[in-house]
């Protein structure tokens, strides 16, 4: 807040410093080039300039001493939250030594919690899970591993191994969504899991209607016919015509149907 005056005007207005600044030191330089005499604008003019600079470098400082506080709590949560995975995982894992799977598989749950993604962890999940296979442990379990996000045949073994064993123990019966059978039928696909491939297909095709139910079915038949079982690629040929006549393997299955 400051006062000024305009020849015979004056009042008191409030400027941000930052805005005020400027307009106070040209005002110092224009009264001083004016030939101001028993006033020391220059001194004026240093003041504020050094001032200025002072208070640039004082908040220069505190960013940085910021950022180091950022980082350090950053550093400090990243290791609290590894020791509480570590401890997680330890408890988990030794329940699984116990055979107490009744504790084993919440325990595990906790710590695909804490660490999501982690096959290595789902995997144990599953195993600990699947002695109590109407248990929604068991259930949340495999659909975890089968909506992992797959970088090696590896773990497409993983994927199939659990879906054999899902298949087989789920009770009442399987609940696994469309979009994680498509995932699935893909994946078996290029381990050359053919029989497994084509029972995905065959559930999947009780709902043609998913956007997904073309690109999977010419995939997974192209595969098919690729590794020379014709004949079972060419009985999936009225479905190809249906949802994707226009695919490549269609056609092919098509003129190889006709020059038969």
């Amino acid at each position: 807040r400051f006062f000024y005056m305009l020849a015979f005007y004056f009042n008191y207005a409030t400027w941000p410093a930052l805005v005020l600044l400027p307009v106070w030191m040209a005002f110092e330089l224009a009264q001083h080039w004016m030939g101001g005499r028993g006033v020391a604008y220059m001194a004026h003019f240093g003041g504020l300039l050094v001032g200025a600079m002072l208070m640039a470098l004082y908040l220069q400082m505190r960013r940085k001493e910021s950022v180091v506080e950022v980082v350090a709590r950053e550093k400090l949560a990243a290791d609290e939250q590894a020791s509480a995975q570590k401890a997680a995982v330890q408890r988990a894992q030794q329940f699984t030594d116990a055979l107490d799977f009744d504790r084993a598989a919440p325990a595990w749950r906790q710590a695909a919690k804490m660490v999501p993604g982690d096959a290595k962890i789902l995997r144990a999940w599953f195993e600990s899970s699947r002695h109590q296979p109407a248990s929604e442990d068991f259930h949340q379990a495999a659909r975890a591993i089968f909506k992992l996000p797959v970088r090696s045949d590896a773990e497409r073994q993983l994927q199939h191994h659990s879906w054999r064993s899902y298949c087989e123990k789920a009770q009442p019966l399987p609940r696994i969504s469309a979009d994680s059978m498509h995932l699935l039928a893909l994946g078996f696909a290029r381990i050359g899991e053919w029989d497994d491939a084509q029972k995905l297909l065959r559930m999947l095709a009780k709902t043609p209607e998913h956007r997904q139910w073309p690109d999977t079915l010419a995939q997974v038949v192209n595969g098919l016919a690729k590794a020379g079982r014709v004949e079972e690629a060419r009985s999936w040929l009225p479905a190809l015509q249906q949802a994707a006549p226009q695919e490549p393997i269609t056609r092919w299955l098509a003129q190889a149907s006709q020059g038969r």
